[in-house]
């Protein structure tokens, strides 16, 4: 099941403590907090002070960035004791609020082949995923760049593949495990054949593919609908 992230915050009952711009504020606080200095042999990954966040919250275990959008943000895992969509309504201190935090899907394995990651779509803001929802569209597809995969194992970058809308019950997406690199070569394809969006290399990307990135946000600009809009990158 994938999870449904939108949040319309006009009007949603979020108090002035809890409002978009203190969001915005305190996620940027956190950004310059545990950021260190971008690696010199590694262009664009810049490395993360891991302790300084497990202090802030010890269920934060990545942070993604996607260049052509401002999602620059942490991705938590809710714990085996909480909700697989606590982090729908939790923030990333681990206080309750409808933005939420971006969460990775509880049947990843961190340093799995497949990761999923789900993110709201907010009525009148650019933050959380919201950039994303209209990636089926190629237009909104092409203006979409790199992302890349901070985590204690260190920085990745994924390269955009393909974009499409499912309904919330698809399965194609929501598999986790791979007998081998071709395996996941062989479900990349798959999906590309079912694509709305794509890069113009994306078959290649896809036949070289040793890992996946699927970022999930709603479609539809309601709440309670089943179609999300999902983004998939590829690390070569």
């Amino acid at each position: 099941l994938l999870a449904c992230v939108l949040s319309a915050i006009a009007g949603a009952g979020l108090s002035a403590a809890e409002s978009l711009a203190s969001v915005e504020r305190k996620t940027k606080d956190l950004r310059e907090m545990i950021r260190f200095q971008p690696k010199a042999e590694e262009r664009g990954c810049t490395e993360l002070d891991w302790r300084a966040l497990a202090q802030v919250n010890p269920e934060i275990v990545g942070w993604i960035t996607v260049s052509g959008t401002s999602i620059d943000l942490p991705v938590a895992l809710p714990s085996k004791n909480r909700p697989r969509d606590w982090y729908l309504d939790h923030d990333a201190w681990g206080k309750r609020s409808e933005l939420g935090c971006p969460y990775l899907d509880v049947r990843c394995e961190e340093r799995g082949a497949h990761l999923l990651v789900f993110g709201h779509r907010l009525g009148r803001s650019h933050h959380m995923f919201t950039e994303l929802a209209r990636a089926h569209e190629q237009s909104a597809f092409d203006a979409i760049g790199n992302a890349t995969w901070n985590s204690r194992a260190g920085s990745e970058v994924f390269e955009p593949v393909l974009s499409l809308v499912v309904d919330k019950d698809d399965a194609l997406i929501q598999r986790f495990e791979f007998d081998s690199p071709s395996e996941l070569r062989n479900w990349l394809t798959d999906l590309l054949a079912r694509s709305a969006a794509h890069t113009g290399n994306a078959s290649d990307i896809a036949l070289e593919a040793r890992r996946a990135l699927t970022l999930v946000t709603c479609a539809e600009a309601r709440r309670g609908g089943r179609q999300r809009t999902l983004v998939v990158f590829a690390a070569r």
